[in-house]
């Protein structure tokens, strides 16, 4: 299956060096839940300048594993088994709320500003996604016009309508 989806073929005949991968996805899959619940994950904030005047304009949030034995982790290697092993429902609130406290730490301090942060596209069908969005803005006193969520082109056009309705409900609550 995953060696499908990787080739983007639908389809492919079984082969044995694919157990090599498939072992160490579940395990690499296993070892980031267990790392979630251990912290191992963190966000590193690289920052958005107007060329023109040399100001700071945003941040973009970049989740980053500190894995206990290969060491700092992209999400290239470990997005995708998120969400194939089903833990972005566990792996985005805990992204969204590392945002909002650090957009509120800001603010406090006099810094005002937005942080763009990718989100999957799975989680806009969840039904609670915009309301913990709320939820974190009243709670960590966020504006909504301070958060971009950012999406995958890929993502949006694989169910265009749908996923339409939901980035018009988010976008009318004031979330880029």
């Amino acid at each position: 299956m995953y060696e499908a989806k990787r080739t983007r073929s639908g389809l492919r005949v079984y082969e044995e060096t694919f157990d090599k991968d498939s072992t160490s996805r579940i395990t690499l899959t296993r070892e980031l839940r267990e790392g979630l619940g251990r912290g191992e994950l963190h966000l590193v904030y690289q920052p958005v300048q107007n060329l023109a005047d040399n100001t700071i304009v945003g941040a973009e949030a970049l989740i980053r594993w500190h894995h206990p034995n290969h060491g700092v982790l992209l999400p290239e290697k470990f997005i995708s088994l998120a969400e194939d092993g089903g833990l972005m429902s566990s792996l985005t609130p805990w992204l969204l709320r590392e945002t909002f406290r650090q957009l509120s730490n800001w603010n406090r301090i006099g810094f005002r500003t937005k942080i763009s942060v990718n989100v999957s596209a799975t989680n806009l069908y969840e039904k609670e996604f915009i309301n913990d969005l709320h939820r974190l803005s009243k709670e960590y006193s966020v504006a909504p016009e301070q958060i971009e969520l950012e999406i995958s082109e890929k993502a949006i056009f694989s169910d265009f309508d749908r996923v339409l309705v939901h980035l018009k409900r988010i976008y009318d609550s004031g979330i880029k």
